[in-house]
């Protein structure tokens, strides 16, 4: 999963100055249409009843010590009540007005949504990141 290029180089920066870094105490989580690259945020989702982006604490995910982080809640962004729309892809954000996106990553597969689906929701565990090495 890629982070954002201004949130990795803050995560340098600090490693350079031997100062630590202090990530948010909240991601909140957008749904996107397109999949975003380092330079483009993807487009949300449009749909009625789409409650994003949605505030997943740091304190709700779980990590596995190689960089996997896995969601301890389920991760609900509203039933759909009319139209239509496919996620591809999903953004983690720093704060709910979008200001800095922390990292972005494509969908094992795209997300068809709509008005006749209950909740778009990822149950407890159905949605993990990988924060792996990138290639310079």
């Amino acid at each position: 999963m890629p982070l954002d290029p201004a949130e990795a180089a803050k995560i340098a920066a600090a490693a350079i100055g031997g100062s630590a870094y202090q990530g948010p105490s909240s991601w909140y989580l957008e749904l996107t249409s397109d999949v975003p690259d380092a330079g483009t945020p993807g487009t949300p989702v449009d749909y009625t009843g789409y409650e994003g982006p949605v505030e997943v604490a740091a304190a709700d995910w779980e990590a596995d010590g190689a960089g996997k982080l896995t969601s301890k809640i389920a991760i609900d962004f509203g039933e759909p009540t009319d139209g239509s729309d496919t996620a591809v892809a999903v953004e983690a954000w720093d704060d709910i007005g979008k200001s800095n996106r922390i990292w972005y990553e494509e969908l094992d597969a795209p997300l068809d949504i709509d008005d006749g689906l209950d909740a778009v929701e990822f149950p407890i565990g159905g949605l993990s990141v990988t924060f792996g090495s990138s290639s310079v």
